[in-house]
């Protein structure tokens, strides 16, 4: 049975995760995941964790939807000697990446998957009582249309 084609969503998430695997080489990532929920812990670290939320129809017209949904990119450090340095180099380095990716922000007309990436700010967190770790959660939201009954093709 052949594997079937995945939705221009899972694509997008695909295409995100894909655009940070030069951090494991260049930034000492140790792991890059997709996961279903922020609040999981890593015992590898650093590491960053992609997590998809919920998508929302925003409109809807003869050939399909325009649907949104929220991507968050958890970054987890340990015991950096300067650790807001380390987070803030990474923030910075997953902006760079996602912010500048043509499929993502809708100028390449040739192989568009979303049609706008907009960044929506940062939580930093800590744990000092073992160990100083932390990280921050970086948000997107991005916007992509698909056709009616078909979520593998785009417009």
């Amino acid at each position: 049975m052949p594997i079937p084609q995945q939705s221009i969503k899972q694509r997008i998430i695909e295409r995100a995760i894909l655009l940070l695997a030069p951090l494991v080489g260049e930034e000492g990532i140790r792991r890059i995941a997709r996961t279903r929920t922020l609040f999981l812990i890593e015992a590898i670290k650093p590491a960053i964790h992609a997590v998809a939320g919920p998508e929302i129809v925003i409109e809807e017209d003869d050939r399909g939807y325009r649907c949104e949904f929220a991507l968050f990119f958890k970054i987890m450090v340990s015991e950096a000697r300067e650790l807001e340095d380390a987070v803030d180099r990474l923030c910075w380095k997953i902006q760079e990446k996602i912010e500048a990716d043509p499929q993502l922000n809708g100028t390449d007309p040739a192989t568009p998957l979303a049609s706008k990436v907009t960044y929506d700010g940062e939580q930093p967190f800590g744990e000092d009582i073992l160990k100083p770790e932390g990280g921050t959660v970086i948000a997107y939201v991005i916007e992509y249309r698909r056709y009616r009954a078909e979520p593998k093709s785009t417009y």
